[in-house]
């Protein structure tokens, strides 16, 4: 035999509405966790899309950097003409 079975009802019920009680604070927390949860992921997505953002602008100022070394080279190099070329005129005037 079941010992259940030598329970008056009103423990029983009491039992049960203890059990559905922990039952319904599980949900919540459930519920409350998985929203949680959710809001966390739309976040990560969220942020994902800004640092591809970032990476994206970073890239292009990559780029910018890039032009200007090969502006800055150019430009170096004509004033070494320049100085070469100044050098071998005030030779020629010695």
């Amino acid at each position: 035999m079941n010992y259940i079975e030598f329970m008056d009802p009103t423990t029983v019920r009491s039992y049960i509405d203890n059990y559905r009680y922990a039952r319904d604070q599980a949900r919540q927390y459930k519920d409350s966790y998985t929203t949680q949860a959710e809001q966390y992921d739309q976040q990560a997505v969220g942020y994902q899309e800004q640092a591809d953002e970032a990476r994206y602008k970073a890239g292009q100022y990559e780029e910018q950097e890039q032009q200007a070394q090969r502006d800055i080279d150019y430009y170096l190099q004509i004033a070494s003409q320049i100085e070469s070329e100044a050098a071998a005129a005030l030779q020629q005037e010695a």
